[in-house]
């Protein structure tokens, strides 16, 4: 039944009423002071009214109601989530692709982003297909914010492209990278080591694309090589032989194997027409001029929930731009962060929307200050160029690169604090 419905009236349009249904049903609520808890509300329920006197006496029966509704509705929830992504218009005997394919299965756009003057490329997948996937999946505790790029990551990639000195030689990690552009900068700027960390395995992929798609060497996480291929494992990316470049660290996670990341060459037939003839364009530029990644380390990735973290290498730097979005992600990141900088002396470089939850920052620095060893050892603003629409786009310099995006730029204000772990409690 929901799968005709979903095919009658559309499967976005139905979520969308759905979840009209449910927030109209908490209002209600409210107003007749109703619990929507799983658990058994009070019988009878007495909501003294502010400022004034009126009582409001609920019977049971609608409680019951409401309780039972709500009880059932993460299950409807799912079951619509997974009726969405159903496409109807194909045959039942095609079967849905086991390992969704960037570019194949996951649509791509190309996007250029201006940090300190050095055009960055990035390919964003679609938002809507990676939730899709999800659904499918029954992934319902997934979510797609990780395919747009946030103005926490353009203000932080500036600040280290301005502060090459900082990185110069030094192992770097980037916890919930998403796209990895903060990581990809700090490669460019001359880390020797850069290990992008994220939950998701296609959000790390899309990751090692672009760190590609920027003339970076990607390389093997040191449980994804291939046997009795040594520490780097293969690599791929920038022109050159492989020799000076590794990566050591070692990890106890799931390794992204650049074997399974798809190379530029192989997504320009699944772009836009538009997008595939700016990315030939720019590969070809980057062919003939000399290559600006020389001094550049290697970039690898792999699987880390910060929920459940598990012991790696110390790094020299760990980077953390726009990870303090809900209450859960501070203490998550906040218990992450002393175990991976695990010695005295690693940094932390925090990125966070100056004016977004404040609160959850100020309780961040408060875990770590009071109790895990760490100090502030440098503060600052800046100001990072933000589309409305696209989850962020910087100025473009123009070249074979160039793209005129919709929206309106918005400069956002980013709060840059650098931490420096002083004592291991």
């Amino acid at each position: 039944m929901l799968r005709l419905l979903a095919a009658h009236i559309g499967p976005q349009h139905m979520l969308w009423a759905f979840d009209r249904a449910l927030r109209m049903t908490a209002v209600c609520s409210r107003t007749w002071g109703l619990s929507l808890g799983f658990g058994a509300a009070p019988s009878p329920v007495v909501r003294q009214r502010q400022g004034c006197c009126a009582r409001s006496i609920v019977p049971d029966h609608m409680i019951s109601r409401v309780v039972d509704r709500r009880r059932h509705s993460i299950d409807i929830r799912a079951r619509l989530a997974r009726a969405a992504a159903v496409d109807f218009t194909a045959s039942a005997d095609v079967p849905a692709p086991a390992v969704p394919r960037l570019g194949a299965d996951i649509p791509l756009r190309l996007e250029e982003y201006n940090c300190d003057g050095v055009p960055l490329h990035l390919l964003l997948p679609d938002a809507a297909a990676v939730t899709r996937m999800y659904a499918a999946a029954g992934l319902e505790d997934r979510d797609s914010h990780w395919c747009h790029l946030w103005p926490s990551a353009l203000a932080l990639a500036t600040e280290l492209l301005q502060r090459p000195a900082l990185l110069a030689g030094r192992r770097c990690y980037e916890l919930g990278c998403g796209l990895g552009l903060a990581g990809l900068a700090a490669a460019l700027a001359g880390a020797s080591e850069v290990l992008l960390l994220d939950r998701e395995p296609l959000a790390l992929q899309c990751a090692l694309l672009n760190a590609s798609l920027n003339g970076l060497r990607i390389v093997d996480a040191p449980d994804a090589a291939e046997p009795g291929a040594g520490a780097a494992g293969s690599s791929s990316g920038s022109s050159g032989d492989a020799e000076g470049y590794n990566c050591t660290c070692p990890i106890s996670g799931t390794g992204i194997r650049v074997a399974d990341v798809p190379s530029p060459q192989e997504i320009l037939p699944h772009l836009e027409p538009q997008d595939a003839a700016r990315l030939q364009a720019g590969l070809s530029q980057r062919e003939h001029s000399a290559g600006r990644c020389q001094l550049a380390g290697c970039v690898a990735a792999a699987t880390f929930d910060w929920s459940r973290p598990e012991p790696l290498e110390p790094p020299d730097i760990l980077l953390v731009a726009d990870c303090l979005y809900a209450p859960s992600a501070v203490q998550a990141v906040a218990g992450a962060a002393p175990q991976l900088l695990s010695q005295a002396g690693g940094q932390l470089i925090l990125a966070d929307p100056l004016y977004r939850a404040r609160s959850n920052r100020e309780r961040f620095l408060r875990m770590l200050c009071k109790g895990s060893g760490f100090a502030v050892a440098a503060a600052d603003e800046r100001w990072a160029l933000h589309t409305a629409g696209s989850g962020g786009r910087g100025a473009s310099n123009g070249g074979g690169w160039s793209h005129d995006g919709g929206g309106s730029p918005q400069r956002v204000p980013i709060a840059l604090l650098h931490l420096q772990r002083i004592s291991c409690l």
